[in-house]
């Protein structure tokens, strides 16, 4: 049987912090660009009615912030601090979102459920002695968790969990 190896959240890929456009630059923002902030709705695996849209001249100006398809997003501040769902098709997130942009060697479904069955260890991970918890992309690419390492076993086990999170999304 394959034994679970301990990883730091950076070796799962590029972490992106993203950003809010300038209120000052009301062309910024759209209805091209999905720009998810922690007041969206993390309960599904993928945030399907985004409060909020960049346009395209917004996306341009945070490109380095664009995440495609299939990245994982954490909330890491306050209250909504845990909280993890992934992209379906490009997006920008705030600065209060930390992201994964996932490693070909793993399987994007499958560090999105180590993550999600990892919301302890992410709410415990604040830093700071605020009122608020907040986890920086720092410590964030720092934290650690177990995983299989082979492929093969990362997409068998996020296989069948994303059968079950289809079938309970269809029974809601």
């Amino acid at each position: 049987m394959e034994k679970l190896k301990t990883i730091k959240f950076s070796e799962f890929g590029k972490i992106v912090t993203g950003k809010t456009p300038s209120s000052s630059c009301p062309n910024d923002f759209g209805t091209e660009i999905p720009f998810i902030t922690p007041t969206d709705d993390f309960d599904n695996k993928f945030i399907i009615h985004p409060l909020r849209f960049l346009s395209i001249e917004g996306k341009e100006k945070l490109y380095g912030k664009l995440l495609p398809k299939n990245s994982v997003m954490v909330t890491c501040i306050g209250s909504a601090m845990g909280k993890v769902a992934m992209t379906n098709s490009d997006t920008i997130t705030n600065q209060q979102i930390n992201s994964i942009v996932v490693g070909k060697e793993f399987n994007p479904d499958y560090i999105f459920y180590v993550l999600k069955n990892n919301y302890k260890l992410l709410r415990s991970a604040a830093s700071g002695s605020t009122v608020l918890p907040l986890l920086n992309k720092t410590d964030f690419e720092n934290l650690e968790c177990k995983i299989f390492p082979q492929l093969q076993t990362q997409q068998k086990i996020a296989h069948t969990l994303s059968i079950l999170d289809r079938k309970i999304a269809l029974n809601q």
